[in-house]
């Protein structure tokens, strides 16, 4: 078996330039709120897995406080 070795896309930033912005941090809350509210409403995963869909909601509510 070969194993591909993707190229790094992204260079190691250093900490200056790691620092996210005001509207950064809004964009990834907005997208993971979204995420969360399209797991709520799907009605065939919460009937597979509720309990799972449950700890993905909290954790992007969690995550995305941040």
């Amino acid at each position: 078996m070969s194993v591909i070795h993707f190229p790094d896309q992204y260079p190691d930033c250093r900490p200056s330039d790691c620092e996210s912005t005001q509207a950064d941090k809004q964009n990834v809350r907005e997208f993971a709120l979204n995420i969360a509210a399209q797991l709520r409403n799907d009605p065939e995963l919460n009937k597979q897995a509720p309990y799972l869909v449950d700890k993905v909601i909290l954790l992007l509510m969690k995550e995305s406080r941040r």
